[in-house]
């Protein structure tokens, strides 16, 4: 609320000054005889594209265009969709003396809005003509210590946004980069001749009859942009672009009443309007060279692509400005009365509590290092500033976004480690018989009794004990007839069917052996 004061009342005369009010009568005309000292703010309604942000700027005021992304925060958007209305059918040229400031912007020395002559109204022209002006050849700017071309060239564009085709015609300048390139860097988008010419093949006889994408070049450093088909106008949305197409600041946007950029118009970053690499070089007069891939030629000079594309860099990102609106200005209090008084003593700080000292101990937050590590950066020219890309925030702020977790907890205690495996269980004992058809003892087939391996037949007890140690060890007793390999013999041994001692072999079993040893 501002408190203005009535002197012939003697009464003090409340107005609020952001509620449309108008201003009170006896002031409204007071000074009428001296006119206004005020200028009007001459700025062009329009898009633009500065520091790879889309913003509208309209009566001096800039709103980026931003969305909600899945997360749900609000981002700047990447593609801008729009209705072109019309464009310049040439190029324009704009000349800025020494180093584009955007602190402190303003009208250019000279230009021209189709590249052939100065604009009438240009008090210092540089040359007659575009051709052939000093201002338009490599050479004419040197900034650190690189050679340019010091009157950049641009087209400009009337456009209508796609989410308000009511709203007033915007101009938007495009950089001679985004005007023409002859590769296509990304199938279905295209520099803007090349996207006009595009549609014109497929029919399309205005470009005010869809609507069109914009976005920016991945792979380029600069804001660089890139048009393509997004969709044609819905019957309702041709009577709205009927209308559009008839308001008469079309026209005026495209006719450069106002100066290419500058007080009277939209300033445009250095990186915006000057190309780099191959793309700077062909901008500048260089062409590929007919016969030797990979070499380009300017007159009678001759250089590969790679050292051509060195002499044309990359501008050095800057910081940007810091908005006035964003200014903070420190104001010390007026003291009302003239007495001045002693200030107190300062008090000491107090002894830490138990409180304060598990605070301390604890895991610090450090919300100015959050945003660093998230990108932004402390500003080189405002020690209270931190910016990324366009956006230019007080510190103060800038922690506020970043507020520290819920806690901080410890971390959790480890898990016990599982118990050690058990010893593994004792193999089963086998018998010593096992152990023997292990090692190649075979069931005698007609005799139960018997085993055999080869040619040796043995008593099945016999050759448990040859394995009752467990490890295959023949008995040490001395090795029997069958041992040895030579069949039993009749007084050796005696059939059990007649009675004889224990261990005499049968006379079938006699039988096979005499066969099998040839007896």
């Amino acid at each position: 609320m501002n408190a203005i004061v009535d002197q012939s009342a003697s009464a003090v005369v409340q107005w609020d000054a952001s509620s449309g009010a108008a201003l009170p009568a006896y002031l409204a005309n007071a000074l009428d005889d001296m006119g206004s000292n005020i200028p009007d703010r001459n700025t062009v309604p329009s898009l633009s594209y500065e520091g790879k942000t889309w913003t509208i700027v309209m009566n001096g005021n800039k709103t980026k265009l931003q969305s909600r992304n899945s997360e749900g925060d609000m981002v700047p958007i990447s593609v801008m969709r729009m209705v072109i209305l019309n464009f310049n059918a040439d190029r324009g040229r704009a000349y800025y003396e020494g180093t584009y400031n955007p602190a402190a912007a303003a009208a250019p020395k000279c230009w021209s809005p189709d590249s052939k002559a100065p604009d009438a109204s240009v008090k210092e022209k540089q040359s007659t003509l575009c051709q052939g002006c000093p201002m338009s050849v490599k050479g004419s700017k040197v900034q650190d210590g690189k050679e340019m071309v010091a009157c950049s060239s641009h087209r400009m564009i009337a456009i209508a946004p796609a989410m308000d085709l009511t709203m007033d015609p915007l101009r938007l300048k495009i950089a001679v980069t985004s005007d023409y390139d002859k590769e296509v860097v990304e199938h279905g988008w295209f520099a803007f001749r090349q996207y006009v010419d595009w549609l014109k093949s497929r029919g399309i006889t205005h470009t005010a009859l869809v609507v069109t994408k914009v976005k920016f070049d991945m792979n380029s450093a600069y804001p660089k942009l890139l048009f393509a088909l997004d969709r044609p106008l819905s019957p309702d949305e041709v009577g709205q672009i009927k209308t559009a197409l008839a308001n008469p600041k079309v026209g005026e946007l495209l006719a450069e009443k106002w100066t290419a950029a500058g007080t009277n118009g939209t300033p445009t970053n250095e990186s915006d309007i000057k190309p780099h690499g191959l793309e700077g070089a062909y901008a500048d007069g260089w062409q590929a060279h007919p016969e030797a891939a990979g070499y380009s030629w300017k007159g009678a000079e001759v250089l590969t692509n790679d050292v051509l594309a060195a002499r044309y860099p990359a501008p050095e990102p800057k910081a940007p400005p810091i908005p006035a609106s964003e200014m903070v200005i420190e104001q010390p209090a007026q003291n009302q009365s003239a007495a001045v008084s002693t200030p107190a003593a300062q008090p000491t700080a107090p002894a830490p509590t138990v409180e304060d000292r598990a605070v301390a101990q604890s895991p610090v937050w450090n919300p100015i290092e959050a945003a660093e590590k998230d990108g932004w950066v402390k500003h080189p020219e405002a020690p209270d500033y931190h910016y990324k890309g366009s956006d230019v925030v007080l510190s103060t702020e800038i922690a506020e976004r970043y507020p520290a977790p819920a806690s901080i907890a410890a971390p959790a205690v480890p898990a016990a480690p599982p118990a050690p495996p058990a010893a593994p269980a004792a193999p089963a004992t086998k018998s010593p018989i096992e152990l023997a058809v292990e090692d190649g003892w075979v069931l005698h087939p007609e005799a139960a009794d018997y085993h055999y391996k080869g040619s040796e037949v043995v008593l099945t007890t016999d050759l448990a004990a040859r394995y009752a140690g467990g490890n295959g060890a023949a008995a040490t007793s001395a090795p029997t007839s069958a041992q040895t390999g030579s069949a039993p013999t009749a007084a050796t041994t005696a059939s059990p069917s007649d009675g004889g001692a224990a261990g005499a072999v049968p006379a079938d079993v006699q039988n096979l052996l005499d066969k099998w040893t040839g007896g």
